[in-house]
């Protein structure tokens, strides 16, 4: 305890007894120093009038006072049902006097949410129990609650029987295990954790006297990431698209029960692939996918275009990559494949690839799709199956690869129509000869990668199309890369013919004078063929200036330069002469 001119200091105090002083105005918070308490001394004047003065402005200091002599829990915190949790206030248990157990009775205060400073005490009655039912652990809780009084801004008043202060009832029964996110009942991916009824009589209010709450807990749609309570308007307020979702995960949940099937298997993956769920199963890294929309049938078909929602899902969905190769895990799982991984741009040459059926010793059946845009904006979807054999090893390295790929269809999809072309047929086949550890042939700097052979037949308008391919890929000489060879394209065989000729040429010629090991005259002569570079910088930038001014007389200006270089650097050539008419017959020219 300390002391000043007008205030004594004093800390330490028990702290019920505290708040105590604090609520009738005896003692007051230091400003400076919140842990230190200053002692009124005017209280004393008149400390009745200052008490009830004390109660009636600070009813936030009766509210603590409350919860730390009984202990307090929040009314969300008990699970007690009501249509908005968070407006119960405290509830601190007033225990039997002579046992020291809990009575089952409560002190309840809650401030009002539209008057700052005013708070509602009430007496509130709650028990629980707990059931288990098919090795369900269920707890159950009701509870009622009667307003009494309301205190704050300087008013003490009684509000039992006032308007807006009805006495309340509820009921609750939830999952003892959601904590542990096992919800009570999960069927697909629709799942809740139980429900909540509250009931609210206004005695006062003569217009609505009676107001009915129900909330399912933890309610988790099918499509939906997070479980969220939802009331019966929230319920009544869902999309046609949740209602879908909700009606068809019951359905196959209903259907998997009936087969005595696993709840994780195949079937659930119908949903996504009949646009009938939003998320595919055991993928939560694959974005949402559209809904088709079956619940505007009726309207579509009063509009004479009953195809409209698959058109349009279709479309929504074949428009973006990242969704199309989503539905098309949806079709693999539903093969019993659920690691699967979907390959491909979803371009028509480099479609999107699902496997469909797999065995070890002949290969991989794959259902594809590849879609464009026309210049007119028209989507085009091209389905397909594709083949890849199990490659035949001829030996440890080298194998033979088979694929063949059918374009069975073609599909036109416009906001208008859908067009559906079936004579549109291309059938791919091709044959790889690779190297698993490596190039296919490597010699001496020229290399090839794979030996690619195949057919492709086009069948359009009536007539059939073949177009037969045969090509060198990674193929490499030395100081240059080629790429890929097309074997029976002359263009492309004759670069990379007199690609290579002409780098043999140069090897061989290298070889035979004996270029590049330091000796001189041998490298003079290999600039005189032009098979080695020029060394003199100066004379390359005069033949750039020559070239712009007189193109024809380049050849010869060439054979000058290499002349005049030759002589320059060779120590046994060193004539002024020769060097001063060769000069003069280039500037000549």
């Amino acid at each position: 305890m300390s002391a000043n001119s007008n205030f004594i200091s004093i800390s330490g105090l028990d702290p019920a007894l505290s708040l105590l002083a604090e609520m009738v105005g005896l003692l007051k918070a230091n400003q400076s120093n919140p842990d230190e308490l200053l002692l009124q001394g005017d209280w004393f004047e008149n400390p009745i009038e200052k008490s009830s003065d004390g109660i009636k402005q600070n009813p936030q200091a009766f509210a603590e006072l409350l919860a730390t002599l009984l202990g307090e829990v929040s009314g969300h915190a008990l699970g007690i049902p009501a249509k908005t949790p968070g407006l119960l206030g405290n509830w601190h248990a007033i225990p039997n006097p002579e046992s020291g157990k809990p009575s089952g009775l409560y002190l309840v205060t809650m401030e009002d949410d539209t008057k700052e400073g005013v708070y509602t005490f009430s007496i509130g009655v709650m028990h629980g129990w707990e059931l288990t039912a098919d090795d369900q652990k269920i707890d159950i809780s009701g509870y009622g609650l009667i307003p009494l009084l309301q205190l704050g801004n300087g008013n003490l008043s009684a509000v039992l029987g006032e308007k807006g202060y009805p006495i309340t009832v509820g009921l609750t029964g939830a999952g003892a295990t959601m904590d542990q996110g096992i919800p009570l009942i999960k069927a697909g991916d629709l799942s809740f954790n139980g429900a909540k009824i509250s009931a609210a009589l206004d005695i006062a209010n003569s217009e609505d006297p009676f107001q009915l709450s129900i909330d399912i807990l933890s309610l988790k749609l099918p499509g939906e990431k997070e479980a969220s309570n939802r009331s019966l308007a929230d319920l009544a307020a869902i999309s046609g698209s949740e209602i879908i979702q909700t009606a068809a995960s019951l359905f196959v949940t209903a259907l998997t029960e009936t087969l005595n099937l696993e709840e994780e298997g195949p079937l659930q993956y119908l949903l996504p692939i009949f646009g009938l769920s939003s998320t595919i199963p055991n993928h939560s890294d694959l974005p949402d996918l559209p809904i088709l929309r079956w619940d505007t049938l009726l309207a579509s078909e009063q509009a004479n275009d009953i195809a409209a929602p698959f058109r349009n899902w279709f479309r929504e969905l074949s428009a973006d990559t990242e969704l199309l190769k989503a539905w098309l895990t949806a079709v693999v799982g539903f093969t019993g494949n659920t690691t699967a991984s979907i390959n491909g741009s979803g371009t028509r040459s480099d479609p999107l690839k699902a496997p469909i059926v797999s065995i070890e010793s002949i290969g991989d059946l794959s259902f594809c799709i590849g879609s464009n845009v026309d210049p007119d904006g028209m989507r085009i979807l091209y389905p397909g199956i594709s083949f890849n054999a199990t490659p035949y090893a001829f030996d440890d390295d080298i194998s033979l690869c088979v694929a063949a790929d059918l374009e069975l269809a073609t599909f036109m999809l416009s906001a208008g129509r859908a067009d559906f072309v079936p004579a549109n047929l291309q059938f791919d086949i091709n044959i790889s000869l690779l190297n698993a550890s490596g190039p296919l042939a490597s010699y001496q700097g020229y290399c090839c990668d794979t030996l690619k052979g195949g057919l492709a037949l086009a069948w359009a308008g009536g007539s059939i199309k073949v177009v037969p391919s045969l090509q060198l890929t990674g193929v490499s000489i030395p100081d240059n890369d080629l790429g890929t060879v097309d074997l029976l394209s002359p263009s492309s065989f004759s670069n990379a013919a007199s690609a290579t000729l002409g780098s043999v040429l140069t090897q061989s010629l290298t070889t035979l004078l004996n270029l590049n090991n330091g000796n001189e005259a041998s490298d003079n002569a290999g600039r005189l063929l032009g098979i080695l570079p020029l060394l003199s910088l100066a004379g390359r930038k005069i033949l750039r200036l020559r070239y712009r001014a007189r193109p024809s007389l380049i050849v010869w200006q060439i054979l000058l330069v290499q002349w005049a270089l030759i002589i320059k650097t060779s120590p046994t050539h060193q004539k002024r002469s020769i060097t001063l008419r060769l000069s003069l017959l280039y500037y000549r020219l």
